[in-house]
């Protein structure tokens, strides 16, 4: 007979998706030597966080990018602070978005620079897309999924969720807007 074995949970598919999307490809995933099966991603050794830890982000002038935010009903959110958004922002997946709202990709906002007013955003979005279209960062609903960030024993040298005075000596890009 053939057996009933349940469907793989949506959540887990995704997270999936989006740790070989910001990898880069299936073969980026399974370079970090991560699994997956109907328990979701295994990676107890934290590769894949650490694959993201040792990508270049852009670096993102406050002024170069408008940030929206999104309530769970997908309207826009307009009675939050600039440091409320910024808090929102940082860790968080966001929608990479031109003139007309069309997305062209996502990214991980790895940091927040308070001091330097710079976003620091990892995505596999060509420079050339970002640079000439992109205009506004989207923040929704979506969860940034554990197997990205550091767990366990390496928390401690956790790369996101980085506030104040980011160093500069991370290797990094500066987005330049077309219009800006």
């Amino acid at each position: 007979g053939v057996e009933n074995i349940a469907p793989i949970v949506s959540s887990l598919l995704r997270d999936l998706r989006l740790c070989v999307y910001f990898l880069g490809g299936y073969e980026s995933f399974l370079d970090t030597k991560s699994s997956f099966d109907r328990g979701g991603i295994s990676d107890d050794d934290c590769n894949i966080a650490m694959k993201l830890a040792a990508m270049q982000p852009y670096v993102v002038p406050y002024e170069a990018i408008q940030c929206i935010l999104l309530d769970e009903d997908g309207n826009r959110c307009n009675n939050v602070s600039r440091e409320e958004m910024y808090e929102e922002f940082n860790a968080s997946i966001v929608g990479l978005c031109d003139k007309s709202n069309s997305c062209h990709g996502l990214g991980i906002v790895r940091g927040v620079d308070r001091v330097r007013k710079m976003l620091y955003i990892l995505t596999p979005i060509h420079p050339d897309i970002l640079c000439s279209h992109v205009v506004s960062a989207v923040r929704g609903q979506l969860q940034l999924p554990s197997a990205c960030t550091y767990r366990g024993v390496y928390m401690e040298s956790f790369p996101f969720i980085c506030c104040d005075g980011v160093s500069v000596g991370i290797g990094s890009d500066t987005m330049k807007g077309k219009d800006r």
